[in-house]
């Protein structure tokens, strides 16, 4: 009965990192030409006409408002880009925790992957974005967000990774060391989440829960 329930889920998450794999270069492309027109008057006006409209998994609206998910419209292609963005690095991550039981590397990789995109997120794209965006923006689209989440999966790489070396015996000392670093990755991203947790008020207390029991 769970095989029945789960693998539909796995392979949604696979068609939706095809999708996004085809999207993304497109969308990068487009940005890219955009950028060079710079302040063309005829861009500005078509870019405003957009309507680039995202709801938050991250934000409270999402578990506590009954009349649906909130959205926020920001017709900015740069915040479309991060989105997206977002987007694919927790699906990479979700497809990670699916195939867990399967293929321990393979889920590490993926984890990793997923925190070189979130990594990426943090110190190229939403940097710049950030004086763009209004005060009401999806946590998501904050630097400190995409910060949290790549700690979270280089810890997840490494839990997986104990796996593996406890199939293979490794001895208690360096398991023990190996626990502590995944401790130590969790702590940092508490902190960077409670530190920065100003820049962005419409956050999930689940989020904030889940974090503390990690």
């Amino acid at each position: 009965m769970m095989l029945h329930f789960r693998e539909p889920a796995k392979l949604k998450t696979k068609r939706d990192l095809r999708k996004l794999e085809q999207y993304l270069p497109l969308l990068e492309n487009l940005v890219y030409h955009v950028d060079l027109l710079g302040s063309n008057h005829q861009i500005a006006w078509w870019t405003s006409e957009l309507k680039i409209r995202w709801s938050s998994a991250l934000g409270a609206s999402s578990f506590f408002n009954l009349m649906g998910p909130k959205f926020y419209q920001i017709d900015n292609l740069h915040f479309e880009l991060g989105m997206v963005l977002f987007l694919y690095g927790a699906i990479l991550r979700e497809r990670a925790l699916e195939i867990v039981p399967s293929d321990i590397v393979q889920s590490a990789t993926l984890f990793r992957e997923a925190a070189g995109v979130f990594l990426y997120l943090s110190q190229e794209v939403f940097p710049s974005l950030q004086p763009t965006l209004p005060a009401e923006r999806p946590p998501e689209a904050t630097s400190y967000m995409s910060t949290v989440m790549s700690l979270i999966c280089l810890a997840e790489a490494q839990a997986v990774s104990i796996k593996k070396a406890e199939e293979k015996g490794t001895t208690a000392g360096l398991l023990a060391k190996l626990h502590y670093g995944v401790a130590e990755m969790l702590g940092e991203a508490i902190d960077v989440l409670y530190s920065a947790n100003g820049q962005c008020k419409d956050i999930s207390s689940c989020f904030m829960v889940c974090m503390l029991i990690a």
